[in-house]
């Protein structure tokens, strides 16, 4: 038996790299990640993989002070702030981003998160309420199947990749960081 989508030409793209004009991806890690950010604090952490480079924006210094598993309430803000952030620092970043050269034209947000759907449906209020955004989805308003669920990271990486930017909490971990970002 063959497959429902064996031979629809729907499901092929002649370039999956090209980047989608007006489309803001925000990858927004919850659940667990508190305890995660604040451990990172606590060591000093600093970014991997593509946010470490210099030519990128939003450039993170490692603040004095921190290490050995402490740091000062400063440092803890400043790290939650970036790893972990509120809904209103959300979107003053997105402000802050949509006045760049790169930030201009976007019209459009996908939002890749593991969030709990209410916070989802705070942050998509909260977003809405900045006006100029003619589409706003998350990875929770995707609709799966049993089967489907395993692919979900994969389906949020590739329309992050097509992202016109990318905004990642931090870059303290591997999906945000492995292509472009404005963090």
């Amino acid at each position: 038996m063959e497959s429902y989508t064996s031979n629809q030409d729907f499901m092929r793209c002649s370039d999956p790299y090209t980047p989608l004009p007006g489309l803001l991806v925000l990858h927004i890690r919850r659940g667990d990640f508190v305890e995660h950010c604040e451990h990172l604090a606590r060591w000093s952490s600093s970014f991997n993989a593509f946010n470490a480079y210099e030519t990128l924006p939003d450039q993170w210094v490692t603040p004095p002070g921190g290490g050995n598993g402490e740091t000062s309430p400063e440092n803890m803000k400043l790290y939650m702030r970036r790893c972990f952030p509120t809904i209103p620092q959300i979107v003053e970043k997105i402000q802050q981003v949509r006045q760049t050269p790169a930030g201009k034209g976007l019209k459009d947000i996908y939002v890749m998160t593991n969030g709990k759907k209410g916070w989802v449906g705070k942050l998509k209020r909260a977003l809405s309420a900045t006006g100029g955004w003619e589409k706003i989805a998350t990875s929770r308003d995707i609709v799966l199947t049993k089967e489907q669920k395993y692919i979900a990271q994969s389906v949020d990486m590739l329309i992050g990749q097509r992202a016109q930017v990318l905004i990642g909490n931090g870059g303290f971990h591997a999906l945000s960081t492995e292509y472009k970002t404005a963090s």
